[in-house]
């Protein structure tokens, strides 16, 4: 069951307060996935926002030279409390390449965005937040891939 503890142990809802996640609460859902489901399919429209509570999930991009699914490449597996779904939240286009399938049997906390948009408009403060958490999450991804491709470039030297 989805309630306030929950949210609070979320880290896209870092620093909000109880009646901050009160107002979240009713945009939230739990949603479950069973092993190779699309999750988000490529080229569609995705406005909402996943958090994993169980299970991974993998990120894939369509081969340049293949658009048959088998011949998708996997970019990263995410797992217990990443986040997905930010880039069609934050600009609102196709990511006309990229899949998100789950990787395992899976759950995901799953924020209506057109909805969580219209409060953070409202709210500049939880806005404020949100976007904040979103910008600290997207720049350890930076770091990290950027430490995994120095490694590359060293192994490959």
């Amino acid at each position: 069951m989805l309630d306030i503890e929950k949210l609070k142990q979320i880290n896209l809802f870092n620093n909000l307060n109880v009646d901050d996640l009160q107002k979240i609460l009713p945009l939230c859902s739990i949603e479950k996935y069973r092993y190779g489901h699309l999750i988000i399919q490529g080229s569609s429209f995705n406005y909402d926002l996943y958090v994993i509570l169980d299970g991974k999930v993998s990120i894939e991009m369509e081969s340049a030279y293949y658009d048959r699914q088998e011949n998708r490449l996997q970019a990263c597996i995410l797992r217990y409390e990443e986040v997905f779904g930010e880039a069609g939240f934050l600009d609102s286009s196709k990511r006309e390449q990229l899949y998100v399938v789950a990787d395992d049997d899976t759950s995901v906390l799953k924020i209506d965005g057109s909805k969580l948009h219209e409060l953070m408009e409202k709210d500049n403060h939880i806005g404020y937040i949100i976007m904040h958490n979103i910008g600290r999450i997207l720049s350890q991804r930076l770091a990290e891939s950027n430490f995994r491709w120095r490694q590359t470039v060293i192994r490959f030297s």
